[in-house]
């Protein structure tokens, strides 16, 4: 599969803005775009790390030409924001605390921070630790696939969807906090990844064999999990997971494999993902690395602005004019961020390796 998929840019755009306004106070489920992140990067970047496996013989170059051109997409943006904190922490005394983050930032560490020093406080970097759990799998799963063979991959990867929410329900017993290490380290998290590695091993006439019984199949799931949250349905393994656990043992597989879902159909180009394919959201999708990461700092931006002009009064949660007023600002601030740092490095990346295999752009 080596062209590019219109719909997992709209895909991708759902994605960060469910988020941004999760943190907005708009849309108290947005959180679940940061699970749909975990599954396309799972596909992707395994699509591009089995495309290097066929084109580059050697395993050492495949290693470097891998993270080279990770860092090159990733790192630029990034430090660039963390640089922002770092200045905004001695211009405003509000953000002082933030210069204690740097290090764990920095060292792509912050989710274990956040799960040694939780809180629920909105910040500027409080977004940041789910690019750590991205670049905790990068570490560590390009030596995964370039060991394997694809089926014996493929097994692996559906193995790790099946037993990640056993996993998680150990935390039951292990954890003081079940829900935060779930939640926040890597490890628990690696069915979202694995999901999408398998379909990165599937062809398209495959995926289109395998739709319609997958559909099926989660449909059921998804009808099974409401009858047991209208307390139902009882299942003998209810013990590992009491008090509302479900919901983040099994609960986060089963959105890993609705993202899946939406994937396959993005793949076979089926009418009911046509939406995904609307050009400002395919735009907002090619930008979406940008607009996830400033969207914090848009957020606070964006009401100190509407605080000096006095319209204060405006800004009532959930509002219209604070939802759409803070996509158009993030979007620009989003924009000017694509064309000032990403745009640059990716250029630079593609010249650098314009003899590698042609990918899907992640």
């Amino acid at each position: 599969m080596n062209r590019r998929i219109p719909g997992l840019d709209g895909l991708r755009a759902l994605s960060a803005v469910g988020v941004a306004l999760r943190h907005l106070g708009v849309l108290p489920i947005g959180w679940i775009g940061v699970q749909v992140f975990y599954v396309l990067s799972g596909f992707l970047i395994t699509g591009i790390l089995l495309s290097s496996k066929d084109e580059i013989a050697s395993f050492s170059e495949r290693l470097k030409h891998f993270y080279a051109r990770r860092s090159l997409r990733i790192l630029p943006l990034y430090f660039a924001y963390l640089f922002f904190v770092f200045v905004a922490s001695y211009l405003n005394s509000e953000f002082r605390d933030q210069r204690a983050l740097l290090w764990s930032l920095a060292t792509y560490t912050y989710n274990i921070h956040r799960v040694l020093h939780p809180t629920d406080a909105f910040s500027l970097c409080t977004h940041l630790w789910s690019l750590s759990i991205e670049e905790q799998f990068y570490f560590g799963w390009p030596f995964i696939v370039f060991f394997m063979s694809t089926k014996h991959f493929r097994i692996f990867a559906m193995t790790v969807v099946a037993l990640s929410p056993l996993l998680r329900a150990t935390l039951v017993l292990t954890s003081h906090d079940p829900h935060l290490d779930a939640y926040f380290l890597t490890p628990y998290q690696l069915d979202g990844f694995a999901a999408g590695a398998v379909l990165s091993t599937l062809s398209i006439s495959q995926l289109m064999v395998l739709r319609k019984p997958f559909a099926v199949v989660l449909a059921a799931a998804v009808a099974c999990s409401l009858l047991w949250n209208a307390h139902i349905l009882w299942f003998g393994l209810l013990w590992l997971m009491p008090n509302g656990h479900a919901s983040w043992t099994w609960g986060y597989t089963l959105i890993d494999l609705l993202a899946a879902a939406m994937i396959i159909e993005c793949i076979c180009g089926a009418p009911l993902v046509s939406i995904l394919e609307w050009t400002p959201l395919r735009y907002l999708g090619r930008i979406s690395y940008g607009f996830y990461v400033w969207h914090a700092a848009s957020i606070i931006l964006f009401v100190h602005i509407f605080h000096r002009l006095r319209l204060i009064s405006w800004l009532q949660p959930g509002g219209l004019l604070l939802m759409l007023g803070f996509l158009a600002f993030n979007t620009l601030i989003s924009t000017l961020s694509f064309r000032l740092l990403e745009r640059p490095s990716i250029v630079l990346k593609d010249r650098i390796f314009q003899k590698q295999p042609k990918t899907i752009l992640a």
